[in-house]
């Protein structure tokens, strides 16, 4: 109850996308913040859908692309599809 709590005071308290702080795929904190300035494409994302392979190689290849022109892709699972 805590946890939540905390999230719901964040959400409030949040003006943009870059004043939260996220878990990455290691477990570590990611500052949104340090994203700014770039160009950041956030994706609610299904690890058991059918797509799941084929927006993940797409992704990967829109970001290997244009990622020197600043390009970041933040990826944020979720069950809500299986």
């Amino acid at each position: 109850m805590v946890i939540w709590k905390r999230l719901i005071s964040s959400f409030k308290s949040a003006k943009s996308f870059f004043d939260f702080t996220v878990k990455d795929i290691d477990g570590s904190q990611l500052d949104l913040n340090t994203l700014r300035g770039k160009v950041v494409i956030a994706v609610n994302v299904a690890s058991k859908c059918g797509f799941t392979d084929t927006n993940y190689q797409q992704l990967g290849e829109l970001l290997d692309r244009y990622y020197e022109q600043g390009l970041r892709v933040v990826l944020f699972p979720c069950n809500q599809f299986g």
